[in-house]
C-alpha cells in the first residue's frame, strides 16, 4: 500500500489566521475612512455667498480651520506617548494632558481671536435692498398698471391704468 497522499497540494503554504483584534482595527478603520470622507463631501458641497447655502467650510472657514488643527493637535497629543519607543512612565497620563493641552490653547485661541477681531463664527447680515427708482426725463408720460390678481383670494382689486407726466404741474387719473 501506498503513502496517503496529503490534503493539500505541493507547495502550497499554510493559510494565516488574523487575529480578531486586527480584523477589529481593519474594520474600525475602513468604516472611519468612508465616514469622514461622506463627511467631508457635506462640509464642501459648494455654494454661493448667500447665507445658509454651501458646506460648513465654505460657510465657516475660520471654524473649519480651528476644528482641523485641533483634530491633527489630538491625534498627535495620543499618539505621541502611545508611540513604542515612547519614555513615558504612565501612557495614559501623559496622552491626557497632552490632549487637556490641546484642548485649552484651543479654547484660548476662540477667546482670543473674539476679542481681536469680530470672532471665529461669521454671521451674516441680510443686504440692504433699496427700491428701484425709475429713470424718466423730464417731460415724458409713463403709464402705469397695475399688477395682475393672482389666483390667491386675498389679492387687492384690479385698478385702472394711470397716465402721469413728469415734469408737469398736473396728472390725470
Amino acid at each position: 500500500m501506498s503513502a496517503p497522499r496529503s490534503r493539500r497540494a505541493r507547495n502550497q503554504s499554510n493559510l494565516a489566521v488574523v487575529p480578531a483584534k486586527e480584523r477589529w482595527i481593519a474594520v474600525v478603520g475602513s468604516v472611519g475612512i468612508v465616514a469622514m470622507s461622506l463627511f467631508l463631501i457635506w462640509a464642501m458641497r459648494p455654494g454661493n455667498f448667500n447665507p445658509g447655502t454651501g458646506g460648513i467650510i465654505h460657510r465657516q472657514p475660520r471654524v473649519t480651520w480651528l476644528l482641523a488643527l485641533t483634530a491633527v493637535g489630538l491625534i498627535c497629543a495620543v499618539w505621541y506617548p502611545r508611540r513604542p519607543d515612547a519614555k513615558f512612565k504612565n501612557r495614559r497620563r501623559a496622552a491626557g494632558l497632552l490632549s487637556s493641552g490641546v484642548l485649552v490653547v484651543a479654547v484660548l485661541t476662540v477667546v482670543w481671536w473674539g476679542q481681536r477681531w469680530d470672532g471665529i463664527v461669521r454671521t451674516y447680515t441680510p443686504p440692504v435692498t433699496f427700491a428701484p427708482q425709475p429713470t424718466v426725463k423730464p417731460g415724458a408720460t409713463t403709464t402705469t398698471r397695475a399688477v395682475p390678481p393672482s389666483t390667491t383670494a386675498t389679492t387687492a382689486p384690479r385698478a385702472a391704468a394711470t397716465t402721469t407726466t413728469v415734469g408737469a404741474t398736473t396728472s390725470s387719473t
